[in-house]
Protein backbone atom coordinates (compact mmCIF):
# COMPACT_ATOMS: atom_id res chain seq x y z
CA UNK A 1 0.00 0.00 0.00
CA UNK A 2 1.58 3.06 -1.61
CA UNK A 3 1.55 6.15 0.43
CA UNK A 4 1.98 8.21 -2.78
CA UNK A 5 2.22 7.54 -6.64
CA UNK A 6 4.30 9.36 -8.72
CA UNK A 7 4.02 8.29 -12.74
CA UNK A 8 6.01 8.74 -15.57
CA UNK A 9 4.05 7.51 -18.82
CA UNK A 10 2.67 8.13 -22.10
CA UNK A 11 6.21 8.40 -23.92
CA UNK A 12 6.63 5.27 -25.55
CA UNK A 13 2.39 5.65 -26.19
CA UNK A 14 3.21 8.54 -28.22
CA UNK A 15 5.78 7.28 -29.66
CA UNK A 16 4.01 4.31 -30.91
CA UNK A 17 1.28 5.96 -33.08
CA UNK A 18 -1.29 6.76 -30.06
CA UNK A 19 -3.16 9.79 -29.91
CA UNK A 20 -2.89 12.38 -26.68
CA UNK A 21 -6.54 11.78 -26.08
CA UNK A 22 -5.96 8.23 -25.93
CA UNK A 23 -2.81 8.74 -23.55
CA UNK A 24 -4.92 11.04 -21.57
CA UNK A 25 -7.82 8.75 -21.53
CA UNK A 26 -5.50 5.95 -20.08
CA UNK A 27 -3.84 8.32 -17.65
CA UNK A 28 -7.65 9.40 -16.20
CA UNK A 29 -8.60 5.65 -15.69
CA UNK A 30 -5.13 5.17 -13.73
CA UNK A 31 -5.95 7.53 -12.14
CA UNK A 32 -9.55 6.68 -11.25
CA UNK A 33 -8.45 3.55 -10.14
CA UNK A 34 -5.68 4.49 -7.83
CA UNK A 35 -8.22 7.04 -6.21
CA UNK A 36 -10.78 3.34 -6.14
CA UNK A 37 -7.86 1.31 -4.73
CA UNK A 38 -5.83 3.42 -2.44
CA UNK A 39 -7.56 6.38 -1.71
CA UNK A 40 -6.86 9.64 -1.71
CA UNK A 41 -2.92 9.63 -1.49
CA UNK A 42 -0.83 12.19 -3.37
CA UNK A 43 -0.47 11.53 -7.41
CA UNK A 44 2.08 12.76 -9.62
CA UNK A 45 2.72 13.02 -13.10
CA UNK A 46 6.43 14.10 -14.84
CA UNK A 47 5.63 15.58 -17.98
CA UNK A 48 6.56 13.59 -21.05
CA UNK A 49 9.85 14.39 -22.00
CA UNK A 50 10.77 16.26 -25.26
CA UNK A 51 13.06 13.72 -26.96
CA UNK A 52 15.23 14.66 -29.74
CA UNK A 53 13.93 11.10 -31.51
CA UNK A 54 10.62 12.35 -30.98
CA UNK A 55 10.88 15.64 -32.00
CA UNK A 56 8.16 14.86 -34.62
CA UNK A 57 5.87 14.35 -32.41
CA UNK A 58 6.46 17.60 -30.02
CA UNK A 59 3.30 18.90 -30.50
CA UNK A 60 1.44 15.86 -29.65
CA UNK A 61 3.67 15.31 -26.37
CA UNK A 62 3.12 19.67 -25.35
CA UNK A 63 -1.23 18.31 -25.96
CA UNK A 64 -0.61 15.53 -23.71
CA UNK A 65 0.80 17.41 -21.51
CA UNK A 66 -1.76 20.06 -21.35
CA UNK A 67 -4.50 17.67 -20.74
CA UNK A 68 -2.57 15.80 -18.05
CA UNK A 69 -1.64 19.07 -16.12
CA UNK A 70 -5.06 20.52 -16.27
CA UNK A 71 -6.76 17.10 -15.09
CA UNK A 72 -4.29 16.18 -12.14
CA UNK A 73 -4.02 19.90 -11.04
CA UNK A 74 -7.71 19.73 -10.40
CA UNK A 75 -7.47 16.52 -8.33
CA UNK A 76 -7.08 16.86 -4.46
CA UNK A 77 -4.06 15.09 -3.70
CA UNK A 78 -2.67 15.42 -6.92
CA UNK A 79 0.34 17.77 -8.93
CA UNK A 80 2.38 17.76 -11.82
CA UNK A 81 6.12 18.00 -12.33
CA UNK A 82 7.25 20.01 -15.11
CA UNK A 83 10.49 18.40 -16.84
CA UNK A 84 9.44 19.84 -20.12
CA UNK A 85 10.55 23.42 -20.57
CA UNK A 86 13.88 22.50 -19.36
CA UNK A 87 14.91 20.16 -21.32
CA UNK A 88 14.30 22.58 -24.33
CA UNK A 89 17.56 24.77 -25.78
CA UNK A 90 16.34 28.38 -26.08
CA UNK A 91 15.10 27.89 -29.40
CA UNK A 92 12.78 25.52 -29.12
CA UNK A 93 14.90 22.20 -29.60
CA UNK A 94 15.36 19.22 -27.23
CA UNK A 95 18.69 19.32 -25.37
CA UNK A 96 21.03 16.95 -26.90
CA UNK A 97 23.27 17.08 -23.98
CA UNK A 98 20.41 15.07 -21.89
CA UNK A 99 20.20 12.27 -23.88
CA UNK A 100 22.34 9.33 -24.65
CA UNK A 101 23.18 8.42 -28.26
CA UNK A 102 20.13 7.22 -29.30
CA UNK A 103 18.32 10.46 -28.49
CA UNK A 104 15.12 8.92 -26.59
CA UNK A 105 16.57 7.68 -23.28
CA UNK A 106 18.01 9.78 -20.59
CA UNK A 107 21.88 10.16 -20.10
CA UNK A 108 23.59 10.70 -16.38
CA UNK A 109 22.60 14.97 -17.05
CA UNK A 110 19.22 14.05 -17.60
CA UNK A 111 18.57 11.92 -14.48
CA UNK A 112 20.21 15.25 -12.68
CA UNK A 113 17.54 17.95 -14.27
CA UNK A 114 14.96 15.58 -13.24
CA UNK A 115 16.08 15.36 -9.82
CA UNK A 116 16.28 18.72 -9.38
CA UNK A 117 13.22 19.52 -10.88
CA UNK A 118 11.60 16.65 -8.47
CA UNK A 119 13.20 18.23 -4.69
CA UNK A 120 10.47 20.50 -4.62
CA UNK A 121 7.36 18.09 -4.95
CA UNK A 122 9.37 15.64 -2.03
CA UNK A 123 7.13 16.62 0.66
CA UNK A 124 4.14 15.40 -1.58
CA UNK A 125 6.04 12.24 -2.83
CA UNK A 126 7.11 11.30 0.61
CA UNK A 127 4.08 11.57 3.12
CA UNK A 128 3.93 10.13 6.81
Amino acid sequence: RPRSLLIYAGDNDLGDGRSPEQVFASFQSISVRVAATLGGIPLGFISIKPSPARFPIIDRIRRTNAMVRQYIECLPSGYYVDIFGEMLTASGAPRTDLYQADGLHLNRDGYRLWGSALKPHLNKIFTK
